[in-house]
């Protein structure tokens, strides 16, 4: 091994488990102030969440019909002082509510779905099942469920934010139709603003899924050597992933020329000396994305290869100097292009040097030379400078840090020099 500190490779301990579950004592994984700060302001006085991500971040209400089948699920959150929030799921979703403990505790559901009582007399969680079945039939559709929700508000006029984008055609129709007096306006944008600064509880879960990405990461290291394949080494990082008690979601596994490959997806190439193995890798704990990447060499660096990487390492540390309260998002992009070029890659371009990070893989800011975002404590931060080159290979090096008052605080752990092992 050349070019590593030891530990970068070492097994952890410390997992994902040590971090409390969501919605753990009926806590809200979002940033409450800013959400009715934000319908405040706008004069919003419903806001509709409809997609997965969403209801989730604005519920702790996590519906894998939801996610998996053709199967809506709704929060419905009036502002402040004008009524008590509101999710609305499929009767199948029963038990998600029941376990889900969320801060929002009026529900409806739609549909007909049987749970049969046995002549068992229920215990935990299966009594608070059969409680919640007590006190709904599950009839109608969803949009029934929400003109009923809005009607018994009184909030069918005036400015209601609903993420209509995502919703199927004829279902925006109907709501469209049976809400003449209220004036639609898309809510997605302005979730994701209020997405930018991330609770304590969402910093927590953050953290813990790029703690577990980093020891998948570690424990397909350990297993590079000619002859292996990215497929073995992407299901070695996603074993260890699992184990931790995350969920594999992306993987890019790429060595030789391959690593130029932007997307592809992990093959049964196997790894030569001198070849390049780009990761680029995520998992997902209590809905929260982990995104990092590292680049290592099998058994030889070539002078290229090397100067290439040094290059883009400096890039990714001038942009991480810039990364604290105030600094506009687009200084850093500007500061990290203009150092990888001045470093050793003259010609190198980029769409974006990093993006937020939460529900979504990409969260707002993204670090591109046009956003008018300035940082904010709070933020969770991906910073990334990757190159791709055909018939050369790819890199990157990219880490997640939340900003602090002083700066940042660092995710990332793994050793940021190019392994060659």
């Amino acid at each position: 091994m050349e070019n590593s500190s030891g530990p970068a490779l070492n097994q952890s301990t410390n997992g994902p488990a040590a971090v409390p579950p969501a919605g753990a004592s009926g806590a809200s994984l979002a940033n409450q102030d800013r959400l009715y700060a934000m319908m405040e302001a706008e004069g919003f006085n419903l806001l509709i969440a409809t997609t997965p991500e969403n209801v989730y971040y604005t519920s702790g209400f996590l519906s894998l019909a939801h996610w998996v089948i053709d199967s809506q699920t709704f929060v419905v959150i009036p502002r402040r002082g004008l009524g008590a929030p509101v999710i609305i799921f499929p009767m199948m979703d029963i038990d998600v509510f029941a376990e889900a403990d969320s801060w929002i505790k009026d529900f409806r559901c739609y549909q007909t779905f049987y749970i049969q009582e046995g002549e068992g007399v229920p215990g935990g969680i299966e009594l608070r099942v059969r409680e919640l079945l007590q006190r709904t039939t599950g009839a109608g559709d969803v949009v029934e469920s929400l003109l009923e929700v809005v009607g018994s508000l009184g909030l069918g006029r005036g400015r209601v934010a609903i993420e209509g984008k995502h919703l199927p055609w004829d279902l925006g129709e109907k709501i469209r139709a049976a809400l003449p007096e209220a004036e639609l306006v898309e809510a997605r944008p302005y979730l994701r603003r209020v997405r930018m600064i991330k609770t304590p509880l969402e910093a927590g879960f953050l953290q813990a899924s790029n703690h577990a990405i980093e020891e998948g990461l570690r424990a397909a290291m350990n297993l590079i050597r000619p002859g292996v394949t990215e497929v073995e080494l992407d299901r070695a990082m996603n074993t260890r992933v699992a184990a931790l008690g995350a969920v594999p979601a992306f993987a890019v596994v790429t060595g030789g020329t391959r690593s130029s490959l932007v997307h592809a997806n992990p093959s049964d190439y196997a790894l030569q000396r001198g070849d390049i193995v780009r990761f680029d890798c995520g998992c997902r704990y209590r809905g929260y994305y982990s995104d990092t990447a590292r680049t290592v060499v099998v058994g030889e660096a070539a002078p290229k290869t090397r100067r290439c990487y040094e290059a883009l390492r400096r890039g990714h540390a001038r942009a991480l100097e810039l990364v604290r309260p105030g600094t506009p998002v687009a200084e850093i992009f500007n500061a990290a292009v203009e150092e990888v070029r001045k470093a050793g890659i003259p010609h190198y371009r980029r769409l974006h040097t990093g993006h937020a990070i939460g529900v979504q893989l990409y969260d707002e800011p993204v670090i591109t030379p046009g956003s008018e975002v300035v940082l904010e404590e709070g933020m969770v931060l991906n910073i990334e400078v990757p190159y791709y080159e055909l018939g050369f290979g790819g890199m990157n090096v990219e880490d997640t840090l939340v900003v602090t008052a002083g700066g940042y605080r660092m995710f990332s752990t793994l050793d940021r020099e190019l392994l060659v092992l």
